[in-house]
């Protein structure tokens, strides 16, 4: 199963530069996830030309979403959302919480710690009940987090607008699903590359066009990211460091001690899941 992750920049080869090469490339996606901060007319071009679900949840400078909402999308926002991409897959249950941590008041998309809290313990009992469910019978209650932001120490940055929730780390612990999908964190922001994953294993890449990253983590299956044509060098060159940091900064994989591989979704990547 592969999926297209994205956020917080439009790709002019997924959009303005679309192509039957590109088509091709994507045609066994089975699903989208939106990581927050994109026009809502480029989230309706996707789901239109690839005509797969598309889920997301808000960046914090999503505020026209409330205007004009992206058509023919998923809003996972403060939601778990069950969807069976493919007739004969299993159904795949994501955890949707946008926005990021509060720098501005009266802002539609910014949180506090403490609202973000709030906002996870309103959902903690459809969610938490069903991890305990779940586990008596071998299975997770939350296959994928979808977030704007990151957690606090992976991923983030110190100043207050990119720093990331302290919850989330909780939410991961106590769920522990196989991927955690953010944005919010751009390449370029504090980037510093060093040291092994959490688990003890590593990341490698290659840039340009149509080359692949791969990387192992210790959840139940490995994650391959694919590079495609126009994309720039998305990624990591060296290995990337899952350990908890006051500030981590840019990383496009990581895996955080609950198990969970983290997944920068910034531009955009193609997940074999």
């Amino acid at each position: 199963m592969k999926i297209l992750v994205i956020s917080d920049h439009e790709e002019k080869a997924l959009w303005d530069f679309w192509s039957r090469q590109t088509a091709d490339r994507l045609s066994d996606i089975s699903f989208i996830l939106s990581a927050g901060d994109l026009d809502a007319d480029y989230l309706e071009f996707l789901v239109t030309m690839l005509n797969v679900p598309l889920v997301y949840v808000h960046g914090n400078h999503d505020g026209a979403y409330l205007e004009k909402p992206p058509k023919g999308c998923i809003n996972a926002d403060g939601r778990v959302i069950d969807i069976k991409p493919e007739k004969d897959s299993e159904t795949v249950r994501i955890l949707g919480l946008g926005g990021s941590m509060r720098h501005r008041k009266n802002a539609p998309f910014m949180f506090s710690e403490y609202e973000m809290r709030k906002r996870i313990h309103g959902l903690r009992w459809t969610a938490l009940k069903d991890a305990a469910r779940g586990r008596l019978k071998g299975k997770k209650s939350i296959d994928i987090l979808l977030t704007h932001a990151p957690c606090r120490g992976y991923g983030d940055l110190p100043d207050l607008p990119h720093r990331g929730f302290e919850c989330f780390n909780w939410l991961l612990d106590r769920l522990q699903p196989r991927l955690h999908v953010y944005g919010h964190v751009h390449k370029g922001y504090g980037r510093s590359y060093s040291g092994q994953s959490h688990s003890g294993q590593s990341y490698t890449g290659q840039s340009q066009s149509g080359q692949s990253y791969t990387g192992q983590s210790n959840s139940v299956q490995s994650h391959s990211v694919q590079g495609m044509p126009g994309q720039e060098d998305s990624g990591f060159r060296q290995e990337e460091s899952g350990s908890r940091q006051e500030s981590s900064g840019f990383r496009r994989l990581m895996t955080h001690p609950s198990g969970t591989t983290l997944v920068n979704a910034d531009g955009y990547l193609v997940l074999v899941y």
